[in-house]
């Protein structure tokens, strides 16, 4: 459920793909600039076709697990998937940092939203 309060939306909280639920088992909500990482969040830890409800959302997963690793093809397809969140104004910033001792890539995203806030999202790939 997304709820638009003013020009504010809300939505359930997530947190491990999984919804968050306070000690009285109500739902835990976010807005604001959390509710825009969030939702820039959801879109590139999505692999495209995994979500029944839209096929189209999500990021090409095959662009950043590929071998050999193509650094400016995973940085086109991130740009693209983060622009399915219409309130995304630019992509400011992406980059790739890997630890190859521990196999380990994490992705740093910067955007800028319409809202004026800048949204920094880290995406682990192991």
């Amino acid at each position: 459920m997304i709820q638009i309060v003013g020009d504010n939306m809300r939505t359930f909280k997530i947190e491990n793909n999984d919804l968050v639920i306070d000690a009285q088992g109500d739902f835990i909500m976010v807005e604001g600039k959390d509710e825009e990482v969030q939702c820039v969040e959801r879109i590139l830890t999505t692999n495209t076709g995994e979500w029944f409800l839209n096929i189209l959302h999500g990021l090409v997963y095959e662009y950043i697990l590929t071998k050999p690793f193509d650094e400016e093809r995973a940085r086109l397809a991130i740009i693209e998937a983060i622009y399915q969140e219409t309130r995304v104004s630019s992509v400011e910033d992406v980059n790739f940092m890997f630890d190859s001792k521990h196999r380990h890539m994490d992705i740093l995203i910067t955007a800028k939203m319409q809202s004026g806030n800048t949204v920094e999202v880290v995406i682990p790939i192991e």
